[in-house]
């Protein structure tokens, strides 16, 4: 399996992690260069597939950094994100060699998706549930029981997170908070809301309050959110990270 290696230009830190983690799980080797002036001397040193790059860059804007590498990138696949007013900056970036241009926001599945299209291979062979299986962990906190999702779920049935809860419920009594501790794959993240209100189903009556919490709140879908019975009911929160 080819690993493809991609330089990703961006200055917002959250943005950063987010796709950094949803191109690693898909295989993706990834360096990052928060500004113009950074990828630029990247690219005149280095060789990557897949460019990807915001326009809005401190230092030297993202169709600049592009326009001064086009000798250094004359073999890789050049992808620039803009936002939907950026129209004039669309027209230059089409007569800029760029070969796929997407508008902002995009969530990093779709991203995925295109690159996928562009390359002209098959989403599965670049990463799938087989390489980052889904996995739980149940963590008893002073005032809290705690679960961590990790990896791309197969299916969104919880019956076997709902075993391990009523495990725990025989061994000790459970606190009256669940936390529920999201480290896993966007792509997850379409159907978080369903997965989620299923769990809380099976369990309904044992937490009074629950809290979910992630780095990526931003990107669960707000249609999710609409007629859920147990979502609407939960406590949200970003995590804390270094």
């Amino acid at each position: 399996m080819k690993r493809y290696k991609v330089l990703y230009v961006e200055d917002d830190k959250p943005t950063i992690r987010l796709i950094n983690f949803f191109l690693n799980k898909y295989n993706f080797i990834v360096e990052n260069a928060v500004d113009g002036m950074e990828a630029l001397r990247l690219v005149q040193n280095n060789f990557y597939d897949i460019i990807i790059t915001d326009i809005n860059l401190p230092k030297l804007n993202g169709l600049e950094f592009l326009e001064k590498a086009e000798l250094n990138l004359s073999k890789s696949l050049t992808i620039v994100l803009t936002a939907a007013g950026d129209r004039h900056l669309i027209n230059r970036a089409q007569n800029s060699k760029v070969k796929l241009y997407l508008l902002k926001p995009i969530s990093p599945s779709k991203l995925i998706q295109k690159i996928a299209e562009a390359l002209e291979v098959e989403l599965e062979t670049l990463g799938t549930e087989t390489h980052n299986p889904f996995q739980f962990e149940i963590q008893r906190l002073r005032n809290a029981l705690q679960i961590n999702l990790s990896g791309i779920p197969s299916h969104l049935d919880p019956g076997e997170l709902t075993l391990a809860i009523q495990k725990e419920e025989k061994v000790k009594k459970l606190p009256k908070t669940l936390r529920i501790q999201l480290e896993t794959d966007t792509s997850f993240y379409q159907n978080i809301g369903k997965y989620i209100d299923l769990l809380l189903e099976s369990v309904e009556g044992l937490f009074p309050n629950v809290i979910i919490l992630s780095d990526y709140l931003d990107y669960f879908a707000k249609k999710e959110l609409n007629g859920s019975k147990f979502l609407n009911q939960c406590k949200f929160e970003r995590l804390k990270k270094e």
